[in-house]
């Protein structure tokens, strides 16, 4: 293999790059919509403590709810995280169609010439296109000027069988692994630390609770500022899905690591073929997952 040949995210079609960011914009914006809007309540409670008795302090407290109030409406009515879920789901279709087409794997394999592969490539991108029109509509322009099927995928598609390989299996495999590794970690870590939270905010509470039954004169002790401060951090921790995503990604990391034990075993271009396909196929469990989660959120809010 070249040893000058890589692969980055911006050698991917402009297609999937629109949706990529499209992706993380919402994301962005979803989660810190709903951070804000956790934080509001949790500084509304505080304030309304001190608002007995102080005209101040319950105008204030009124306001933050007001504004939390609207914060709910806006996360409801825009619905970024359907649109994230949505431009995910559309991006990781488009990187597995391209890392089909520069492997020569189904429905790449037999064509009979480069303008053959090319244009059912382009076709599958137009089907992407149609079907998802309600995400691709919203795309930005800027990435609309890059190539649908960039230098660097033609170049790796000229390669020799075991030159795709060996591509394949750095640039894909094992980047996915890593990635997956790291998610895996990164959520497994979050899940205890939100959890450790949640504890503690309801042992606070629970100790206020007693304090207040032992001292009766104790009449501004923070037990609903740390009972809201629990529901909070629940709704963070089911929002996040910290659980559940760090079983997934730990899962689909042991996966990888087993498919990639089976590299040694592929030889010529009809098991270079098939190899792509079947690995394909169970990154593709991700995918499916993506659009799962994004029907049970469309069900549960209409």
């Amino acid at each position: 293999m070249n040893g000058n040949l890589s692969f980055s995210e911006n050698d991917y079609p402009g297609l999937y790059q629109s949706v990529d960011k499209e992706a993380a914009r919402s994301q962005t914006i979803y989660f810190r919509s709903l951070q804000w809007f956790l934080y509001l309540l949790v500084l509304g409670s505080i304030f309304s403590l001190f608002a007995r008795g102080s005209m101040v302090y319950s105008f204030i407290s009124a306001g933050i709810f007001l504004f939390s109030l609207s914060l709910s409406a806006y996360i409801a009515l825009k619905r970024d995280d359907r649109t994230w879920y949505s431009a995910r789901a559309v991006a990781e279709s488009v990187k597995t169609r391209t890392w089909r087409y520069m492997m020569h794997a189904e429905p790449f394999q037999e064509a009979a010439s480069g303008n053959e592969a090319r244009n059912l490539f382009l076709s599958d991108l137009e089907e992407i296109l149609k079907e998802n029109r309600d995400v691709t509509k919203e795309l930005p322009d800027e990435s609309a000027i890059n190539d649908a099927i960039s230098p660097r995928m033609e170049e790796v598609r000229t390669l020799d069988t075991q030159a795709r390989l060996n591509f394949y299996t750095k640039y894909r495999i094992e980047e996915q692994r890593n990635w997956y590794q790291m998610k895996a970690k990164a959520t497994r870590k979050n899940r205890t630390y939100w959890f450790s939270g949640i504890l503690v905010f309801n042992v606070l509470a629970i100790v206020c609770v007693f304090l207040q039954i032992a001292f009766t004169h104790l009449s501004h002790l923070p037990t609903e500022v740390f009972a809201v401060a629990a529901a909070s951090s629940v709704s963070w921790l089911q929002a996040k899905r910290f659980s559940e995503l760090s079983t997934s990604y730990a899962l689909t990391a042991h996966e990888i690591t087993i498919i990639q034990a089976r590299v040694p075993m592929v030889s010529g271009e009809e098991g270079l073929s098939r190899f792509v396909s079947d690995t394909e196929n169970a990154f593709s469990r991700e995918h499916t997952q993506w659009i799962a989660r994004r029907d049970t959120i469309f069900r549960t809010n209409r």
